[in-house]
Parts: C-alpha cells; sequence; structure tokens
C-alpha cells in the first residue's frame, strides 16, 4: 500500500513537471512559477549556510574570542547572504524576465572599473578589518595603542576601528592605516604593590599582612596565580613588593583595591612606613 501511494506521488510530480516543461517560455504561469522557485531556492540556501556557520563557529567559541567570533559570524552570513541573493536576482532577469545579462554585466564591469579606481583605499580598509578580525588581533574592550593614541576599543568594524581614552576622547582610524599596534590586553599584566618601611619594623610581620592581603585578593578576584610577597634591605629600612598577576585589562582596578586593603591592615596592625615613604604601585612586566 504505502509503495503505491509512494509511486503515486512521484508520478504527480513527474506530471506536474512534464505539464511545466511544456509551456511556453513566455507564459505568464511559467514565468511567476520560475520566479517563486528561485526566491524559495535562495531562501532555502541561505538558511543553511546561515546555520552550518553558526553551528561551525560556535565550536571554537570561547571566552576570550566571543566578541570577535560573533562579529566574524556576522560577517560572514552577510557576505553569503548578498552572494545568494545577487545570484538569484540575475537567475530571475535572465529565466523569468528575458534580460540579456551579457550586456549588463558588460557596462557594469566598465562602471566596476571606474569605482574601483576610486575606491582603493576603501578596499584597502576592508580587507585590512577582515584581517584584524580573522587573526585576533585586537577586539572590542582591549587597551591598545595605535599611531601614539592609547585607549580602549570602543567599535570594531569592517571599515574603521574606534578608540576612545579616559578622558571621553574619540579616535577612528582606518583599518588600513593601522600600521603598529601595541594590545595591553592579550597577556595577564604584572605590578607590584611596594612600601618602604623603618629598620626597627618586623620583617616577617610584613610578609605576612603583605602576603595574608594577596591571598584575600586571589580568593576574592579569582586570581589564577597567588599574590607573593618578599623583602629585601634598603636604606631606610626593609622594602617590601607584592607582585601581583591579574587578567587583562583589570590592573587599574586591582592595584587600587589592594592598596587600599594594605593600607587598612597596616593600619590595624599598627604599622607605618618610613617617613616620606607611602604605598605605591610600581608599574607592570
Amino acid at each position: 500500500m504505502a509503495s503505491l501511494m509512494t509511486g503515486s506521488f512521484f508520478n504527480a510530480v513527474k506530471g506536474l513537471y512534464d505539464s511545466f516543461a511544456a509551456l511556453d517560455p513566455a507564459n505568464p504561469l511559467r514565468r511567476a512559477v520560475s520566479a517563486v522557485i528561485v526566491a524559495i531556492g535562495a531562501f532555502l540556501i541561505i538558511k543553511i549556510a546561515r546555520r552550518l556557520v553558526n553551528r561551525a563557529l560556535k565550536r571554537r567559541s570561547c571566552s576570550r574570542t566571543d566578541k570577535r567570533i560573533n562579529t566574524m559570524r556576522k560577517l560572514i552570513n552577510s557576505i553569503i547572504t548578498y552572494t545568494v541573493v545577487i545570484m538569484a536576482a540575475i537567475q530571475l532577469l535572465q529565466s523569468v524576465f528575458r534580460v540579456n545579462m551579457s550586456a549588463v554585466l558588460a557596462a557594469a564591469g566598465v562602471v566596476g572599473i571606474a569605482i574601483g579606481f576610486g575606491a582603493q583605499a576603501l578596499v584597502r580598509d576592508m580587507i585590512a578589518g577582515f584581517f584584524i578580525l580573522l587573526e585576533g588581533q585586537f577586539a572590542v574592550g582591549d587597551k591598545v595603542t595605535i599611531a601614539a593614541f592609547t585607549g580602549t576599543v570602543d567599535e570594531l568594524g569592517l571599515r574603521s576601528t574606534r578608540l576612545k581614552n579616559p578622558a571621553g576622547d574619540i579616535f577612528i582610524v582606518p583599518n588600513g592605516g593601522i600600521l603598529n599596534l601595541i594590545n595591553h590586553s592579550l597577556l595577564p599584566r604584572a605590578f607590584f604593590v611596594s612600601g618602604i618601611f623603618p629598620q626597627e619594623t618586623d620583617p616577617a610581620g610584613l610578609l605576612q599582612i603583605f602576603n595574608e592581603a594577596g591571598k584575600k585578593a586571589q580568593e576574592d578576584f579569582c586570581l589564577e596565580e597567588a599574590p607573593s610577597a618578599s623583602v629585601a634591605p634598603v636604606e631606610e629600612g626593609h622594602s617590601v613588593r607584592l607582585k601581583v598577576t591579574c587578567r587583562p585589562g583589570s590592573a587599574d582596578l586591582m592595584g587600587r583595591e589592594i592598596l587600599h586593603r594594605l593600607a587598612g591592615a597596616l593600619a590595624q596592625a599598627q604599622e607605618k612606613t618610613a617617613d616620606g615613604n607611602e604605598l605605591e604601585i610600581i608599574g607592570s612586566e
């Protein structure tokens, strides 16, 4: 029974196809059906291609590159959509509306050459932007230095990049003009919280205070590496340093927080820095 139903279905489909093929190409019904078939085919191709791209890129996603992956996914999906739509439009013009596409493409080629000479910088910027996204040179939220301007990446597009510094200044640079770049957010940052204490201060007690502050910071900020303290003799007494390694982009905030905690712990232990000295944050590695 099932085989009979299947055979009848295929026979019905074949009969419809033969009837459609027998129609005159100029027949309005045939043109309308052809247009619908092309539109449905383009829609299905875009839908399937987008699903495959989303699934493939989702597997490669990780916490550091989520934003870059999302940008790449949108870019590839847009390219797929435009390509399929243009191909479908050409097919409709050629097979449904009987437009001579050879003449149209020849004219478009001449216009394209003229536009191409005037849009070389635009093409260069877009190609550079594509490789910035592809290689993950930097992402939105990263702190970078481009052309002596240091700021946070506020927007990363295919044509240009926009940076913003703490003062609120906006710096927009074409991607093709980025010749040298420093990314301050790729690797973990290390800094020191340092202080100099009088000679009569107990070094072991100082180390304990600094290490306890570092241990609490590791627990509160989920640091992979525990901050470690060291002490060295200096002319004024003892120099104590706490080395902290933190996630990219969090060094300034964490440095201020640990400095505040150390100041409170030292005050509670009635330990004071040497005259003319205060706790300070020293650079980064």
